[in-house]
This record gives C-alpha cells, sequence and structure tokens, in this order.
C-alpha cells in the first residue's frame, strides 16, 4: 500500500505458516529465523527500524495505491532463498534490538531472571499469582525501556504474562529442590565441611520428602 502523496508505503509478505514470536510456547529456532528474514529485509529495503508491525495502512483506502504481488502467501524458506548471507543476520546470544529481534531479548532476558525470581511467591496462592503477574509486567517494562525503539505496551503485556504463567506453573519449590540437588550433588560431597552447602543439601532433602 503506497500513499499516493508522498510515496511511502507499508510491503507486506505473508507467511503460508504462522512463527509465534512470544510466550512460552514459541519455538526458539523458527523465532531467531523469522527474525533473521526481517532482520535482511529491512537492511535491503531501506525500512524503517522502529516499525513495530502491528498494524498497516488499509490496502482499500482510497488514499492508498494498492500493488499485489503474484502470491499471497509465502513459505518462510522461500523468502530466505532471496537473501544472501542470511545466517550474518540469525540472532544467537542477543538478537538485534530492532524490529521482531525485541521479541527475543524481552523474553530471554525475562524468563531468565524470572526463574530465580519465583521464589518469593511460592505458597501465596491466587493473591501471589496475581502480585507475581504484576511483578513480571513490570520487570518487562523495564527491560523494554532499554531498547532504543520499545515494544508496545500490549506486545509487551503479552510476552511478560506467557513468561509468568510458564514459570509459576513449572518451577514449583520441589521442581526447584530437586534441580538443587541434581546440580549440587556433587559439590555437596566435595564440600561437607562449607555449612552454606549442608543447609542447601539438608532443606533440598527435606523439600522432597515433603512432598510439597
Amino acid at each position: 500500500a503506497v500513499n499516493r502523496r508522498n510515496a511511502h508505503a507499508h510491503l507486506v509478505w505473508g507467511l503460508s505458516a504462522p512463527v509465534l514470536v512470544d510466550g512460552l510456547g514459541a519455538r526458539d529456532a523458527p523465532m531467531r529465523y523469522l527474525c533473521a528474514v526481517e532482520s535482511l529485509m529491512r537492511e535491503k529495503l531501506g525500512a524503517d527500524p522502529g516499525f513495530a508491525g502491528l498494524i498497516t495502512k488499509n490496502p482499500a483506502h482510497p488514499l492508498w495505491r494498492t500493488l499485489r504481488g503474484p502470491r499471497l502467501a509465502y513459505e518462510l524458506g522461500e523468502l530466505a532463498e532471496w537473501l544472501p548471507d542470511l545466517e550474518q543476520h540469525r540472532p544467537r546470544k542477543r538478537p538485534e534490538a530492532v524490529g521482531l529481534g525485541r521479541n527475543v531479548t524481552l523474553f530471554d532476558t525475562l524468563r531468565k531472571w524470572a526463574y530465580r525470581e519465583i521464589r518469593q511467591y511460592w505458597g501465596d496462592g491466587l493473591s501471589g499469582w496475581n502480585a507475581w503477574l504484576s511483578h513480571v509486567n513490570a520487570r518487562a517494562l523495564t527491560y523494554n525501556a532499554d531498547f532504543a525503539q520499545p515494544l508496545d505496551g500490549r506486545e509487551v503485556w503479552h510476552v511478560a504474562r506467557s513468561v509468568a504463567k510458564w514459570v509459576w506453573r513449572h518451577f514449583t519449590p520441589q521442581s526447584w529442590a530437586a534441580y538443587v540437588q541434581r546440580t549440587h550433588e556433587s559439590e555437596i560431597q566435595t564440600a561437607r565441611r562449607n555449612p552454606k552447602a549442608l543447609e542447601l543439601e539438608k532443606w533440598a532433602r527435606n523439600i522432597l520428602s515433603s512432598g510439597r
């Protein structure tokens, strides 16, 4: 859809197979592959790095001149075939903090923080869940503010809620105790005289035996 007055335009390529870009149900590899395609397409087209991609011009409005390609949807791999050096744009540890890369960065940073933070909210039932969700969303907004082009607040909320929900369900006192015992067993065996290690072992065993 091209603006008839200034020739500014929105270009859209539909995907025949959608890629989930936020939430714990999102698969890491497809999301990063999509980020790489978007990043290189943005570079080749000289597109606005601050465009969030949430809305586009109405192609049926008379103000826009609508141009249509031969197809409505493509496989992501088909688009990638036209983009040389794609691997250089694939996010690894820290994706570029623009476009879809912001979703990946926010998701990765927030989930790693949440794994430890959840321990403060165990055992408080519904009130604990509400406090936890609010806490995660506040942290997500803080991380989002670090982007040169922050995500829309609704996108931040969706990422925060997905992370909060998954961590709340899966990081329980019992699962954490099992993790501590599994990952610290060798340390405990070689540091029996360390009071802190002994205390950690005792805590983990008590949680496991109580079945909580």
